[in-house]
Order: structure tokens, then C-alpha cells, then sequence
């Protein structure tokens, strides 16, 4: 077999074979992929006859203007509301969620009211001493008066006789810690030197 062709309605119409005793229209038509250009697009509601026209970003706006609204739903298709205090706190701040809503985070909780300043003598060499921290304490500084090495542990039984897991803190460093909130607790200190005094500020 070979490819045919003929004329129907005055335009020549070419049939390739397909080899099979079958044949498939020819045609010179050329597709070229493009950008796709749609003019004038718009949404309409599913209930009403409201149109919202697709503008750029920085369309000016009016109360009139229609918009696209998407709210939370739950599994059941329930919306979700969030608490007044997330609404006021401008909704971009939280620390969590509780039953299912989030909850925001008060600035006023991050405020420290009060810090207390502690020296903390440790008289005897490789001696284990401690000191309490203020209830929820938020900020932590301490440093060594003079240059020597504290250890330093958040556990009793690890700096006087060094067992890990403990810290040390080098001669002339200091040691800071931010943005946490320790309910309550306490730091043990120690050093190979006697009589060093160890500077502590606390926030909360």
C-alpha cells in the first residue's frame, strides 16, 4: 500500500498508510507552545450572580471590591474561629494549640518584672555548690569573677567530682541563656580553684 490523496470541496486531502490497511489524515498544521494568554478573568459565586474580578496585588480596593475569602474548616467541614486575644494580637504570634484552636502568645508574658543577682562563693576547691533560680526564670547570665574554670551541671552528683554529663565554662567566658522559661530549678557549680566566685543575673 501507499499514501493517497485526493480532492474533496476543491482542497486536496493526503491519507498517510499506517502499513496495517489503515491511513491517517496528513496535515501541515504546526503547533507552537506558547505563554497562554486569558483576558478579562473572573469568579463567580456558586449562589448569587457576584462577580470578583482577578487584578494584580496592588489594585487599588474599595468595600465595594468582591474578594476571595478562605476560611479553617475542621474534618466535618465545621469553620474554625480563633480566640478575640489571637484577632488582637494581630494573629501572627502564637505558642500553640489547645482542643483544636490555636492560642496566642501574650507579649506581656515574655516581660521580665524583676532579676535577681546572685554571687556564689565556692570556697572549697572541686566542692560542689548550688544555686536556686528565681520561679520561671527567662534569662540566664553567669560568669567567673576571675579567670579561672567552673563546671557547671542542671543535676546534683556531676561537678565535684567531674561526671558527665557536665559543662564547662572556660576561664574569662560567660555563659547566657534567653528566650526559655525554667519553672524552677537550680545550677551546681564547682571549681578546681578555691575561693573563686561565680557572678550569676537572673530574670523572670
Amino acid at each position: 500500500m501507499a499514501d493517497k490523496s485526493f480532492y474533496q470541496g476543491g482542497y486536496q486531502v493526503k491519507l498517510i498508510d499506517n502499513g496495517d490497511g489503515t491511513y491517517r489524515l496528513a496535515t501541515d498544521a504546526k503547533i507552537t507552545v506558547q505563554d497562554l494568554q486569558i483576558g478579562a478573568v473572573e469568579l463567580k459565586d456558586a449562589d448569587t450572580d457576584a462577580h470578583a474580578n482577578i487584578k494584580a496585588a496592588n489594585t487599588a480596593r474599595s468595600t465595594a471590591t468582591v474578594v476571595l475569602a478562605v476560611q479553617a474548616v475542621d474534618a466535618s467541614g465545621n469553620v474554625l474561629t480563633l480566640p478575640a486575644a489571637l484577632a488582637a494580637s494581630g494573629g501572627l504570634k502564637v505558642e500553640g494549640v489547645a482542643g483544636g484552636v490555636v492560642q496566642p502568645i501574650s507579649d506581656a508574658a515574655l516581660d521580665c518584672a524583676a532579676v535577681a543577682e546572685y554571687n556564689v562563693t565556692l570556697t572549697n576547691a572541686n566542692t560542689e555548690y548550688s544555686q536556686a533560680l528565681p520561679a520561671n526564670a527567662r534569662k540566664l547570665i553567669f560568669r567567673c569573677r576571675t579567670a579561672d574554670t567552673v563546671r557547671y551541671a542542671w543535676a546534683t552528683g556531676k561537678v565535684a567530682t567531674p561526671t558527665t554529663p557536665y559543662q564547662t565554662l572556660r576561664a574569662s567566658a560567660e555563659y547566657a541563656l534567653d528566650g526559655i522559661e525554667v519553672a524552677s530549678g537550680a545550677i551546681y557549680l564547682a571549681s578546681a580553684t578555691a575561693g573563686v566566685v561565680v557572678e550569676m543575673e537572673a530574670w523572670s
